[in-house]
């Protein structure tokens, strides 16, 4: 949802948007915290987390190979960003991914376009390709890590699916930044109440909730959580 086109690459320049949740998650974090984000689109927020938290690590999935080039284009000289071309589901398997085309190339995700295809007819999804899925719990035994401080998840619909891949390390979690939607953009997407009794279950407190055009415009807007 609050995508930009990058700039500056060397700078974490922080917009409006960024600057609220950089000053949200100052007193949540460690100082040397394990971020996770997925959907790192060009590395645009994958930097300034990068060098708010120089001595932290932010681990980046990116599925799109084009994206994936920018995410690692932009970041290659950061020390503590390490990139995935991975997208994160609740199981390990091959899937579709839906590629967006037209005005916009953010809206890539592992399911079906529905209603997005009325909402923003203005972004094509003309091609498909396959793209290799990994759990977050896996991910972390593979790479040896122990803990996740704080969740960004901007992956079109797929939310709850990469957070349902967590197993037991969502208890780690002390934040979370989540696209949610409250229309089935998405074919078998949750939806926006869904998805807040799910991470309510599990000891989670709104913190900040932002939609595009009052509670329900546009179908999508981004749910700020923490502990």
């Amino acid at each position: 949802m609050i995508r930009r086109t990058l700039r500056h690459f060397t700078k974490p320049g922080l917009n409006h948007n960024r600057r609220k949740v950089k000053d949200w998650l100052m007193p949540l974090l460690p100082e040397n915290p394990v971020i996770v984000e997925a959907g790192s689109h060009w590395g645009e927020d994958t930097i300034w987390l990068g060098r708010y938290w120089p001595h932290g690590t932010v681990h980046a999935f990116e599925p799109a190979p084009f994206l994936y080039g920018k995410t690692t284009e932009h970041t290659s000289w950061m020390r503590n960003v390490h990139r995935y071309p991975l997208a994160l589901s609740d199981k390990v398997e091959a899937v579709e991914m839906y590629l967006s085309g037209g005005h916009n190339n953010a809206s890539n995700s592992i399911l079906k376009p529905k209603e997005h295809l009325t909402e923003y007819p203005e972004i094509k999804f003309d091609e498909k390709i396959i793209v290799p899925t990994i759990t977050l719990e896996l991910w972390a035994q593979q790479w040896k890590i122990p803990r996740i401080d704080f969740v960004w998840l901007d992956i079109q619909g797929a939310e709850l699916r990469a957070l349902k891949g967590m197993g037991k390390l969502i208890d780690t979690v002390k934040a979370m930044h989540l696209e949610v939607s409250t229309q089935e953009m998405y074919e078998g997407t949750e939806l926006y109440p869904e998805v807040l009794a799910w991470v309510k279950a599990r000891g989670f407190k709104v913190a900040m909730e932002e939609f595009a055009k009052g509670q329900f415009g546009k179908g999508q807007g981004d749910l700020f959580l923490q502990r």
